[in-house]
């Protein structure tokens, strides 16, 4: 977990990438909230909010409030482009394809 935190502070986020995922398969909470932020940021890795908010779910269900947090976050966002969505605004409308399509 702490090389992936090097090497992602140095900016080497496809190798900082590969230790979270590490960290996170192993079932460290760190590694797992860690992996679900480069999934969000799109550092290492092809942003995919879904795949943030299963590695968030894992961490969360361990009791990690954190990921608590940000998981509630993510829905909280969600919810917000739905609605936005639902009145017709077109950015809405092209986040929300994106979540179905797994890209957020």
């Amino acid at each position: 977990m702490m090389m992936g935190v090097l090497l992602c502070e140095s900016g080497k986020f496809d190798e900082a990438f590969h230790y979270f995922k590490l960290s996170a398969e192993q079932g460290l909470i760190q590694g797992e909230r860690a992996l679900a932020g480069a999934y969000i940021r799109g550092q290492g890795v092809a942003t995919s909010l879904l795949e943030a908010a299963r590695w968030y779910e894992r961490a969360a269900a361990k009791g990690d409030q954190k990921a608590v947090d940000l998981l509630a976050a993510i829905k909280q966002r969600q919810d917000h482009v739905r609605a936005h969505a639902a009145m017709g605004n077109e950015d809405a409308i092209a986040e929300l394809a994106a979540y179905k399509d797994g890209a957020l």
